[in-house]
């Protein structure tokens, strides 16, 4: 055979590949969403569960970007998901109805209300239930008045969100009185003040368009090059503010806020401005006039003084690059947020990760993250929970269903104390991804690839792509990596922290949120 015949055949077995990848690709953006994957879809499930907990009067966070940034189909995944979870709530209300009622009959003390009282943990075993007051008391940066559970997607939210307030806000935010956060708040205050935040995994994260930031907060941003196409297009069609206003612009912002002057208000329709009189015409005349450039307006302004996203493979070594040339200062102090990303990825590149990031951060940086553990054992001389290498029960623990849901007026969990064991229970698959659809029934080992699919698009199951666990105690583990532990406990124990109670009246769980400090 010649030559110029294999390089024929060589160039069209190339072709044919190249076809093959394409319609693959395309296939995999219909049925995602037109994202590349399951895991880059579990994002826009994320959001529309941020946009569900907006819409109720008494959200814990809100999110006004996430209806917007999910898509349609992500929210018709998670509003089968929270209905199905309403009517399982109601079917276990009227359970607990019967049994009360039953056991009244029966000949048990009638002389409180006649109102069934919704079961507490310990009750069964003639143990007292804890009063409220045993657990912490709510603080000025938890919901003041709501009194329902609060689930595990919504409180990583709000732990994530109060981690960038505390540390941007040199320890001066209201949630550092939040016990969880109180030994971040005090590193930040002894540190100079950080001006640096990167969200590693980002998904579609809008914290620098809702979360109220000091001035000259530049915002770093790291995912897949499929999510943050999708996100920028998304926040371009809702108005949102992507490109900050140039140095000549925020001078001559600065310019009017030293003088005094307020941007004129919107008049109704009557004439008249929104917040009071229309200001005279003199008064008009009288402002300082602008430079010669538009300052635009949008709907949704940037609370960052820059935002800046980077599309990298974080399995690869050498990614923080890309965060250099969009302008990561390695010299001063950064804050990494690593929301639901670790357990994506192999151990090997999670150390390798936490170790770049450490390479590029400088003085007073801190570090905040989701972890799954495998199950805990106390470690001698810690304050916080960590995990012992048990490689039983892994895969029981990643399907794992939820204890029985409580009603709303439960009481708070009574958090135990700092180093006491939990077994991972439904944690392990509570995470930000199993909110993706119905998980299957069957139990599947965590990085594996069966059971991706449970039934239709409802039943994606994510948690088949998890693929590290922490088997040797997140202090030791974070130590090696040039980190050292702040905070580390159970997604339960974060909600005792704030004085919330859990959702699905849990117990014990795997999932873990992480504060650290560089060195």
């Amino acid at each position: 055979m010649s030559a110029a015949r294999i390089v024929s055949l060589s160039v069209g077995a190339l072709a044919i590949a190249e076809v093959l990848r394409r319609a693959v690709l395309g296939w995999k953006r219909r049925k995602f969403c037109g994202l590349d994957s399951l895991v880059s879809f579990s994002a826009c499930v994320i959001a529309a569960r941020r946009a569900f907990e907006t819409e109720l009067s008494d959200a814990y966070i809100r999110d006004p970007l996430a209806e917007g940034l999910c898509g349609k189909e992500a929210l018709e995944v998670c509003r089968k998901r929270v209905a199905a979870a309403e009517l399982k709530q109601r079917n276990d209300s009227t359970t607990s109805t019967s049994t009360a009622d039953s056991t009244s009959s029966a000949g048990a003390d009638t002389s409180s209300s006649s109102l069934p009282t919704p079961p507490t943990a310990g009750a069964a075993d003639g143990i007292k239930a804890p009063s409220p007051a045993q657990a912490p008391a709510p603080n000025s940066s938890a919901a003041v008045g709501p009194a329902r559970p609060i689930s595990r997607l919504i409180i990583r939210t709000k732990f994530f969100d109060d981690v960038a307030a505390i540390v941007t806000w040199h320890g001066a935010a209201a949630a550092a009185a939040v016990p969880c956060h109180a030994q971040l708040a005090a590193v930040c205050r002894a540190a100079a003040q950080c001006k640096q935040v990167v969200l590693l995994g980002s998904g579609l994260d809008s914290r620098p368009w809702r979360l109220a930031l000091p001035p000259g907060v530049a915002w770093f941003e790291v995912d897949r090059r499929d999510v943050l196409a999708a996100k920028t297009r998304r926040l371009n069609e809702m108005g949102a503010q992507t490109q900050t206003q140039t140095p000549r612009a925020r001078a001559a912002k600065r310019q009017l806020q030293a003088q005094g002057a307020e941007p004129l208000q919107m008049r109704s329709l009557s004439g008249t401005a929104a917040g009071g009189a229309t200001p005279t015409r003199q008064e008009e005349q009288a402002r300082p006039a602008l430079p010669d450039e538009k300052v635009e307006e949008y709907a949704h302004p940037l609370k960052a003084a820059s935002w800046a996203c980077v599309a990298v493979d974080l399995q690869h070594r050498g990614w923080s690059r890309g965060l250099l040339r969009a302008g990561l200062d390695p010299a001063a102090s950064v804050c990494w947020i690593l929301e639901g990303l670790l357990y994506y990825l192999e151990e090997r590149d999670v150390r390798a990760l936490l170790q770049e990031a450490a390479s590029v951060s400088g003085p007073g940086s801190v570090l905040a993250a989701s972890i799954i553990q495998a199950p805990p054992a106390a470690e001698p001389g810690s304050g916080s929970a960590s995990s012992a290498a048990t490689p039983t029960a892994t895969a029981a623990a990643a399907a794992a269903a939820a204890a029985t849901p409580s009603a709303a007026g439960s009481s708070p969990l009574t958090p135990t104390a700092p180093g006491t064991p939990s077994a991972p229970a439904a944690g392990v698959a509570a995470d930000s991804a199993s909110s993706v659809g119905t998980p299957p029934t069957g139990g599947t080992k965590a990085g594996g690839k069966a059971g991706a699919k449970a039934s239709g698009s409802g039943g994606w199951n994510v948690r088949s792509e998890f693929k590290w666990r922490c088997e040797g105690g997140v202090g030791k583990f974070l130590g090696e990596c040039g980190w050292s532990a702040l905070w580390t406990e159970s997604w339960l124990q974060t909600v005792a922290s704030y004085g919330l109670t859990p959702e699905g009246g849990s117990t014990a769980s795997g999932v873990y949120f992480t504060s650290a400090k560089l060195g």
